[in-house]
């Protein structure tokens, strides 16, 4: 009962302190549905049934749930023809994954730059969920309030990076999906939604816990971008502040290791015995293994990228480094080795969990992973003048 007591304060003061409904991000959520119906325009326009759509179209049959377990998938499509008989409905499933994804576009902006304007203001930990100013102090509850609400402003050079979001090259396959595509979406929106509630602690762990376990029963392709998000935003938060100690950090990334792996389990073990999967979902736990499977991405990715990109690419990778380490309030050396790291970390978990497959997937959307990380590093660049901008000061 307690920490049912604890929801449903946060959810109260969650509400309170986060305005994320507003004209500003009402427009830029409009525009990101217009430009990203232009770009994939031409995907809707060839009409074309792409892989299991022909076969869905002739027996009008998704076996989504009975064969591979993604209920969630099969319950998304249900509502959308109201019927388990699936009709060619297109472009309305398409157009349902754009708006989604257009939605993805704005919250990581929201959360990005809330996360970089966010500031501490006091020894209380936000990782541990202390008792401390959240609760007891009133003066600090509207500092933070006033902090966090100053991060509900996305800024237009920030928004137009997080439409890579929806441009991902690898989600193009996804997008050319009839039927699936909505899903696809769907487990993207559903691996970012967490991070809304990072600042309430309780809240954060549970919305986490039932997401991934629905991104499990959509498309687990989508495992990766929240690891990515972990790492990146217990990151920043743990540079910002000299109060936070390193065991906080880490049990942040516990905690929310945990909130990941235990649904993923529950997933894997019940798809293990009820579902029949088309491919090898062996778990190998052999870190040479995992290292040669991480090789073999890096080469896929070199491989689809020209020259042009991956210098592209690269310079963003830079330009995200200085981003990160501008806004670290600890010794420059050791914020460059934090950085490093964690870039590292989230291009090893950006496919998640298929890392560790004895047989894993080098299907372009099954790595959308990978762009969604390459968009993070053109979203960071635009955050360096905010990391210059001082915190607001206490009350």
């Amino acid at each position: 009962m307690r920490v049912l007591t604890l929801i449903r304060a946060e959810w109260r003061e969650w509400k309170a302190e986060t305005q994320l409904i507003t004209k500003r991000n009402l427009c830029f959520l409009l525009i990101a549905f217009l430009i990203i119906f232009v770009g994939f325009f031409s995907i809707i326009r060839a009409d074309f049934n792409y892989i299991d759509d022909l076969k869905r179209n002739i027996s009008g049959w998704g076996e989504w749930g009975i064969n591979f377990f993604r209920w969630f998938l099969f319950l998304e499509n249900y509502l959308l023809q109201f019927n388990i008989w699936l009709a060619d409905a297109s472009p309305l499933n398409q157009f349902v994954a754009m708006a989604i994804l257009a939605c993805c576009c704005v919250l990581t902006a929201f959360i990005l730059t809330r996360s970089f304007l966010s500031s501490i203001t006091s020894g209380d930990s936000k990782f541990t969920g202390k008792p401390g100013y959240q609760e007891n102090d009133a003066n600090n509850i509207n500092n933070s309030k006033k902090s966090l609400d100053s991060g509900k402003e996305i800024s237009i050079p920030c928004f137009i990076s997080s439409l890579a979001v929806a441009f991902n090259p690898y989600f193009l396959e996804c997008i050319s999906y009839k039927y699936e595509s909505v899903g696809m979406a769907t487990s993207i929106f559903l691996a970012i939604i967490p991070f809304l509630f990072l600042e309430k602690k309780h809240l954060y762990l549970i919305v986490s816990f039932f997401s991934i376990l629905l991104m499990a029963l959509t498309y687990q392709a989508s495992a990766g971008i929240y690891i990515i998000l972990v790492i990146v935003l217990g990151l920043i938060k743990y540079l910002k502040s000299e109060e936070e100690k390193f065991r906080d950090l880490l049990f942040f990334y516990i905690q929310s290791a945990f909130a990941f792996i235990l649904p993923l389990l529950l997933y894997y073990f019940c798809a293990l015995t009820f579902a029949t999967p088309y491919r090898d979902i062996s778990i190998i736990f052999n870190p040479f293994a995992w290292a040669n499977n991480y090789l073999t991405l890096i080469g896929i990715v070199l491989n689809d990228f020209n020259p042009v990109w991956l210098i592209l690419v690269a310079l963003c990778i830079v330009l995200s480094a200085f981003s990160l380490i501008g806004v670290s309030q600890r010794p420059k050396l050791y914020s460059v080795f934090l950085v490093i790291t964690a870039l590292l970390l989230c291009s090893f978990f950006c496919i998640g969990p298929y890392i560790a497959l004895k047989d894993p997937t080098t299907e372009a959307r099954m790595i959308y992973g990978v762009g969604f990380l390459i968009a993070l590093f053109a979203i960071f660049p635009t955050m360096m003048k905010l990391s210059a901008t001082p915190p607001p000061p206490p009350l």
